[in-house]
């Protein structure tokens, strides 16, 4: 952290610079960042140098889990916190359809969603149950990997000719 902070402040232009963290919230982070999270926006280090945030400088914090965290700290960050386990991937597939929606015809949009509500979640299932995964992975990222693998395939070179679907 104390290295992206110092070299996004020695960046004198005036472009953003996003620093991105991800990782549990506990009372050890909490507790580090109090300085950075309040109006000082001052991160303070063991050491005792002090880095003085830029205007220009963001932080955004992908957080695994706020089981820590107090509320007051969660509205200082400005945290959303959504459980990939509530939210499940269609919503995913729904933003994803309508943006092909003005690259292929609606027909087809139409016979894609179906085909994810049908067929999806029973792949996700046996999957689950009966296949060894080297690396873990969560739902949706099977799903995002898989919605990226179509549009490749129906909108890359020797896509199939979709005009015909009616």
């Amino acid at each position: 952290m104390a290295l992206s902070v110092r070299a996004a402040c020695n960046d004198t232009s005036d472009d953003h610079k996003w620093i991105v963290s991800d990782g549990p919230v506990d009372a050890l982070w909490i507790e580090n960042m109090n300085t950075v999270l309040d109006d000082n926006k001052m991160l303070c280090l063991a050491n005792s140098e002090r880095i003085k945030l830029t205007p220009s400088i963001h932080m955004v914090f992908e957080v695994q889990d706020l089981s820590v965290a107090s509320p007051a700290t969660v509205s200082r960050c400005g945290m959303v916190y959504i459980d990939s386990n509530e939210l499940k991937w269609m919503p995913y597939v729904q933003t994803w359809i309508t943006g092909l929606a003005k690259k292929l015809p609606e027909a087809v949009c139409v016979y894609l969603l179906a085909l994810f509500e049908q067929y999806v979640e029973k792949g996700l299932q046996f999957v689950w149950k009966r296949c060894v995964q080297a690396m873990g992975q969560v739902d949706i990222s099977k799903v995002t990997t898989l919605c990226c693998l179509l549009e490749a395939l129906l909108l890359g070179d020797g896509r199939p000719d979709l005009k015909m679907v009616g």
